[in-house]
């Protein structure tokens, strides 16, 4: 019996560490360039995941396995996910990017529906209609209110949002021939070489450790690197090895919720009725997407 809650166990506390993690890169940016704070991230995660491998404490097994695979899925995620994330937070406030992270599961759906074959009902095309307006108006009645909020950050959100979706349906499918953090360690080192690239080209090389005298940057990379990339990838690749990809993308619902509660509540981030109706749209129409979805779409990663 527990072993069943396990997965579901797991989905709630890597959608907590993400929920929270909006809101510590949104506080970070004030102090460091967006590459420059991934390529810090990843190369920590990277480190630490090493010492944890060569000591044991996580087993890792490539032999006769090709990472191949593992290099595809990791442009989805942490490349193309984390500029899009880091650049959206960036622009926008963290709660309304929190929101944005809701629309997920709807494009975990459609994707299924391409990939798998199996196309979407008339109630699940009301519901994604339902929340892709609730965007839509959260969108249109923020570029009214204040100047802090810029229409690309929700464009660059919107990549970050596909590429999640993409990652969840491809990490659900390299579960049945690899472990956990097999996935999660050639992810780090992929997003540790490719933002360190990136973020080295931002600010040069002789100044880019300087950041880490300071103790809010320090803490943002204990946090993310640590808990946000390891142990939350870890425990995301372990749940969609062992339940549906559209059913573990709900739990990008709970991650709008503490994102949401975070920016407003620790950061003071505004929050308007738009918010609250339109965020409603969007966890009624992620909601209602799964709710009404075919069954059958779980035994396609079985096989």
């Amino acid at each position: 019996m527990i072993k069943e809650y396990k997965p579901y166990l797991s989905g709630l506390i890597y959608a907590s560490i993400f929920g929270l993690s909006f809101m510590v890169t949104k506080n970070v940016l004030n102090f460091i360039e967006p590459f420059h704070f991934l390529g810090l991230r990843f190369l920590a995660a990277t480190i630490l995941m090493s010492l944890l491998i060569l000591f044991k404490v996580i087993k890792v097994d490539y032999k006769k396995k090709s990472i191949k695979p593992i290099l595809m899925l990791s442009i989805l995620q942490p490349v193309i996910y984390f500029t899009g994330e880091i650049y959206g937070v960036k622009n926008i406030t963290s709660s309304q990017a929190g929101m944005m992270i809701a629309l997920i599961p709807i494009f975990v759906t459609i994707l299924s529906a391409i990939i798998l074959k199996e196309y979407v009902n008339f109630r699940q095309l009301i519901c994604i209609i339902c929340s892709v307006l609730g965007v839509m108006l959260i969108t249109i009645m923020q570029s009214g209110v204040n100047g802090e909020s810029k229409l690309i950050g929700y464009f660059f959100i919107l990549a970050a949002v596909l590429a999640g979706a993409g990652f969840s349906v491809s990490s659900r499918k390299l579960s049945v021939d690899y472990k956990p953090f097999e996935l999660t360690y050639i992810m780090m080192i992929v997003g540790a070489v490719f933002f360190n690239i990136l973020g080295v080209s931002q600010v040069g090389f002789k100044t880019y450790f300087l950041p880490l005298s300071n103790i809010d940057v320090l803490q943002a990379l204990i946090y993310l690197a640590f808990l946000s990339s390891i142990i939350a990838f870890g425990l995301m690749n372990y749940t969609l090895s062992k339940i549906p990809a559209a059913r573990a993308a709900l739990f990008a619902n709970l991650t709008t919720i503490i994102s949401i509660i975070a920016g407003v509540v620790l950061r003071g981030e505004p929050f308007f009725w738009f918010h609250l109706i339109g965020g409603s749209m969007i966890l009624f129409g992620v909601i209602g997407v799964n709710r009404f979805a075919n069954k059958k779409t779980v035994d396609y990663f079985k096989k």
